[in-house]
Order: structure tokens, then sequence, then C-alpha cells
């Protein structure tokens, strides 16, 4: 079975693997509002340099935030577009969990790991993950935290971002030594994720690509995808 993971949080990250391992693992630094015109066909070459189409996807996983409000939306809507014309299926997954799962490859089961995206405003969003028996689970919601909350980050056994500058400035230079700065968010992780989570009904679906917003969104919330299926059955 081949699957595809796409990431636009922070950049854009994007992997496709199947039973023997990870095929497809890169990134790209595509910000601003141009961005998603690039999108499309960068996915597109990589597919082909792979020897694959869309049409071999089967299933896709897409990293649902913190992040650019509007490359978390554009990186979900690409998804459920293809879904949409190729029925493959799909689901989210936020993109802090990705990072703790790099960032967790050094620590013992029972330990913790603290992902911080920028927040702006001299403020961070924290997400707090623990390495389980059965792997990296989250530890409530994320939260946006201010400098004078950042003594607490202490508790976390490693920090880790891919907004390095964002959090040199506003943690205090003890809590730096912890801090793992990724260059992007690893897709692949998304992958690697496994089977047993993939939601079973479309309400799971469509609440499993719920933005991970932290604060409210200035938009208001991605339409849920049409069902096409009578569509593709006459095309």
């Amino acid at each position: 079975m081949i699957s595809a993971a796409l990431d636009t949080s922070c950049g854009t990250a994007f992997a496709v693997g199947d039973d023997s391992g990870i095929r497809v693992d890169l990134s790209l630094p595509l910000a601003g509002r141009d961005s998603d015109k690039q999108l499309v066909p960068w996915i597109e070459q990589q597919l082909s340099a792979a020897g694959l189409s869309w049409r071999d996807v089967e299933r896709w996983t897409v990293g649902t935030g913190p992040g650019s409000f509007s490359g978390i939306r554009v990186g979900i809507a690409f998804v459920q577009g293809v879904c949409a014309c190729t029925r493959a299926v799909y689901r989210g997954l936020p993109s802090s969990f990705a990072l703790a799962c790099v960032a967790a490859r050094d620590l013992e089961v029972g330990q913790s790991v603290g992902v911080l995206h920028d927040a702006r405003r001299n403020q961070l969003i924290l997400s707090v993950y623990q390495l389980a028996q059965c792997g990296v689970r989250a530890l409530g919601d994320p939260e946006v935290i201010t400098p004078a909350d950042c003594p607490r980050l202490e508790e976390y056994d490693v920090l880790t971002t891919v907004h390095g500058d964002a959090c040199r400035t506003v943690l205090p230079e003890a809590l730096l030594g912890k801090l793992r700065v990724q260059p992007s968010v690893p897709a692949a992780e998304h992958l690697r994720a496994g089977g047993g989570d993939w939601p079973s009904t479309q309400a799971e679906v469509q609440a499993s690509t719920e933005p991970v917003y932290v604060r409210p969104a200035v938009f208001v919330k991605p339409k849920p995808v049409p069902d096409f299926s009578a569509f593709m059955d006459n095309a």
C-alpha cells in the first residue's frame, strides 16, 4: 500500500512510503501568498520521480498544526481535494506530534517532550507529549505560554521546535540547553505513526482534520469535503 503525508504548517514537507519503508522524504521552505501555487507541481514532481501517480497513493495523512493559519488550511484542503478525486482515504495528525516523535528517539519510556511553536506577541504555543510503551502520546491540549510561564518548562526532558529564533527570544537561557531545533516538520513521522488510529467514519475523518489553531482563527472553519462519489461514477 502506498501512503503519503503532507504537512504545510511551517513550510512544506512531503513523504511517501510503502510496506518496505519511506520512499520520499523532502521539505521546502514554502511561505508567503504564492506558496500554494508551487505546492501541486512540486508534489507531482516528487511522485513522478518515485515512479508514482496521484492515483497510486491509497492513504494520505495531513498535518493539522499548530503553525501558519493559511498554511494549515491549504494542506488540509489540498488533501481533501486529492482524495475526493482519487477515492483515497485520509486523516489528520497534529504537526507537533511529528516533531515530538523525532525528539523522543533518545528518550526513555515515561519521559516527556515539550513542542514549541511561535505564537507571535513574544509568546509560544506549547504541546506536551510523553514517550509511552505504545509510542508517543499527547498530554493535554496545546496552550499559549508567556515568558512568565517558561520556568515550568524545566519539568520536560527535552524541548523541540522549528522556530528556533522565536524560542531563543522567549526562553530563559537556562532552558536553551534542552532546546532541539528541527529544520522542518518531519512528514515521514506521520507515516510511521502506523495504521491503528485511522478514522472509521466520515465524522471521525472531519474531526481528525480540524486545524489546531489554539487561538481563534481569523477565518471561518474549512467546509466539509462534499461527496463526489456519484459524480465520479458517471465520469
